[in-house]
């Protein structure tokens, strides 16, 4: 699938937990001290499969990934490549890769600059694995 900078339709955010469960074959809520947050399973909805996760903010989802295949595709650019080359044909197409920061040796985020959005690009050891949208909280606004 080729994705863009905002939820694919029908995974937008800003809906309660029952508008993602009926859309999700393993609907799982986790409610911990630290957050709420979702599991999906894997869905084909966006002619690929994935994993879909989510967080909550309150009873409203306010954060979504989803898991990326070999065929994937960003505004056209593919996904599966390593990050330097990626953040170097995402700026080229036009978009504007805001930082790169290692969590550690394994977990790596790529910002890219998104209009009403935080979003990122998760990789796994170097290899894009996930693609992430947070939606500020109206103190980020």
């Amino acid at each position: 699938m080729d994705f863009g900078l905002q939820p694919p339709a029908g995974f937008e955010l800003g809906h309660t937990q029952e508008y993602y469960k009926a859309k999700l074959p393993r609907f799982h809520v986790t409610d911990e001290p630290w957050g709420k947050t979702f599991t999906g399973g894997i869905v084909e909805s966006f002619g690929q499969s994935g994993t879909v996760s989510g967080g909550f903010d309150g009873d409203v989802v306010t954060a979504l990934a989803i898991g990326i295949s070999e065929d994937s595709t960003l505004c056209g650019v593919p996904l599966f490549q390593p990050l330097d080359r990626l953040a170097n044909q995402l700026e080229h197409a036009g978009l504007e890769v805001a930082k790169i920061v290692a969590e550690d040796e394994e977990y790596t985020q790529m910002h890219i600059a998104s209009p009403g959005f935080t979003f990122y690009v998760i990789a796994d050891q170097g290899q894009p694995s996930a693609l992430y949208w947070l939606k500020p909280t109206t103190e980020d606004a």
